[in-house]
């Protein structure tokens, strides 16, 4: 008995994504982001959770 067609699941293709950083002195700055597309082009994704 295997799940790997389980494991394989992804509803959203990852589409790279953009990392920039700025150094000072005294401090480091990170910003990163990552772009996900939907079915349908690119939307605004979100997943819905009851708490």
């Amino acid at each position: 008995m295997t799940f790997a067609a389980a494991a394989d699941f992804e509803p959203y293709q990852l589409n790279g994504g953009l990392v920039a950083a700025v150094a000072g002195r005294d401090f480091v700055v990170l910003s990163t982001d990552t772009r996900l597309m939907g079915p349908s082009g690119y939307d605004i994704l979100e997943r819905n959770h009851v708490k």
